[in-house]
C-alpha cells in the first residue's frame, strides 16, 4: 500500500560519465521523465526537470543520496498527502547546505532559525544563497 503523488527532481554540477548509467537507472525506477507522459528518461535528458506523478510517497531518497555522493546540487519537490505539506528543498554540494524552500525556491526559515543566524543582514544572506540558480547539469570524462 502506498500514497502514489507528483515528485521531481533537478540536478546541477558535473557528474563523471562513468555514473551516468547508474543514475539513469535510477530516474527509470522511478518513471522519471521530461513530460511525465510514459517512457524512458534518456541520459541527454539528465540535466533536466524530471519528475512522475506516481511516486510512492513523493520518495527520490536514493536520487538524493547518489546526487550527495558524487557532488551534485539539486532541486526536489514532491505533492502534499495527507500528512504531510508539499516538499521543496535544494541541495548545494560544495557546502553541504540544504535549504527547504517555498514553491518560487525562496527559504523557509523558522524563528529559531532567523535568531541562530542573529542579524537581518545574515538573513538575507541565507536569501541570498538559497536563490541562487543550480548550476548547469554536465557530463565530464
Amino acid at each position: 500500500m502506498g500514497e502514489y503523488i507528483y515528485a521531481g527532481i533537478q540536478f546541477g554540477g558535473k557528474l563523471k560519465r562513468e555514473h551516468a548509467p547508474e543514475l539513469l537507472e535510477l530516474v527509470n525506477d522511478k518513471y522519471l521523465t521530461v513530460d511525465m507522459c510514459g517512457g524512458e528518461t534518456v541520459i541527454d535528458e539528465l540535466g533536466e526537470q524530471l519528475a512522475s506523478d506516481s511516486v510512492n510517497f513523493g520518495d527520490l531518497d536514493e536520487l538524493e543520496d547518489f546526487a550527495k555522493e558524487r557532488g551534485l546540487d539539486y532541486d526536489y519537490s514532491c505533492g502534499s498527502g495527507p500528512d504531510w505539506d508539499r516538499i521543496n528543498r535544494r541541495y548545494y554540494a560544495a557546502t553541504g547546505e540544504t535549504f527547504e524552500t517555498t514553491g518560487e525556491n525562496g527559504p523557509c526559515l523558522s524563528r529559531g532559525e532567523i535568531e541562530e543566524l542573529g542579524s537581518y543582514e545574515k538573513v538575507l544572506e541565507h536569501f541570498d544563497k538559497a536563490a541562487a540558480p543550480l548550476p548547469p547539469f554536465e557530463l565530464v570524462d
